[in-house]
């Protein structure tokens, strides 16, 4: 996709001009896109991904055996990926985008089809881990307001592509002591009503 205007830069990087090194500094999930090849384990089919990365050999050992125990793949991560539950599968996506250790994690929505263990334990990994350990930048796209304030610090609204908020939610919630952020929400992208139903 070519922009209209305006660049896009991280690091100095223009995402644009320098995809292939864009790339290397984002890991990327979606359920919408799984791309994996069905027969093939969990394990081959991040060792593919690995290889397109360009990831050695010993660097592919650490990774996996770290985002193994991460993500608690172990019980699956043998098994070929068209027998896995749509759990397992969303926890490969993870995965994934995991394998070549990315300064940037943009995860679309990442609690999907996860059972309640799982999304606690990822959500714990997303703050606690990723983000305020291993100083990742975590970015989420989710219309599950209530899961999002459990992870996020820092929330940008869009509506119809445009911003509509950026930014903490504490204040609000300080200056309401009743604040829902559906309603918030609602605030800020839903039309005026102009008649009484």
């Amino acid at each position: 996709m070519t922009p209209d205007e305006g660049r896009v830069l991280h690091n100095s990087t223009d995402v644009h001009r320098q995809p292939r090194d864009a790339k290397r500094l984002v890991g990327f999930a979606s359920s919408e896109n799984h791309s994996f090849y069905g027969r093939l384990s969990a394990r081959t089919n991040l060792w593919f991904y690995a290889q397109l990365f360009g990831l050695s050999a010993p660097a592919w050992k650490e990774r996996l055996a770290a985002i193994v125990q991460e993500l608690e793949l172990d019980s699956f991560i043998e098994h070929p990926f068209r027998e896995l539950s749509s759990g397992q599968k969303q926890k490969l996506l993870i995965a994934r985008a995991l394998i070549h250790d990315p300064p940037v994690l943009l995860l679309d929505e990442p609690l999907q089809n996860l059972d309640p263990h799982a999304s606690i334990g990822l959500r714990s990994l997303m703050r606690e881990e990723w983000a305020n350990r291993k100083k990742k930048i975590v970015l989420i796209s989710t219309h599950q307001l209530e899961e999002a304030q459990k992870i996020s610090d820092f929330w940008i609204v869009l509506s119809e592509g445009t911003v509509r908020f950026q930014g903490s939610l504490r204040k609000e919630k300080e200056a309401d002591p009743h604040f829902s952020v559906e309603d918030f929400f609602q605030r800020l992208v839903a039309p005026a009503q102009t008649h009484a139903l």
